[in-house]
């Protein structure tokens, strides 16, 4: 089954963030050193224009139920109002804070 997945953009570095790594990607050759030859031949043939969405935390754990097709929505609160933006950039607002 998949699942529904969201993640706090509220401050404007994390929505930038989001913005620079989900939204528009990020190349692979930037991140290579970081993954094994498995995870990266997966990058590899699974990737748009070499580039690669992806987001990442500081904070153990917090990856340990999403799985591979769930479905990821950024929440942000601005002015007042809440909006959640799916992956492929589409914002619904959710009304006020």
């Amino acid at each position: 089954m998949t699942g529904i997945v969201i993640l706090p953009a509220g401050r404007d570095d994390a929505f930038e963030d989001y913005k620079q790594f989900i939204q528009d990607g990020h190349p692979i050759d930037d991140i290579e050193s970081y993954l094994d030859e498995e995870d990266l031949e997966l990058f590899r043939t699974t990737s748009d224009d070499d580039l690669v969405h992806v987001w990442g935390t500081s904070v153990d754990g917090t990856w340990r139920n999403v799985k591979r097709n769930d479905t990821i929505q950024i929440s942000r609160s601005t002015s007042g109002r809440r909006t959640l933006t799916t992956a492929d950039g589409t914002m619904r607002a959710l009304g006020s804070t």
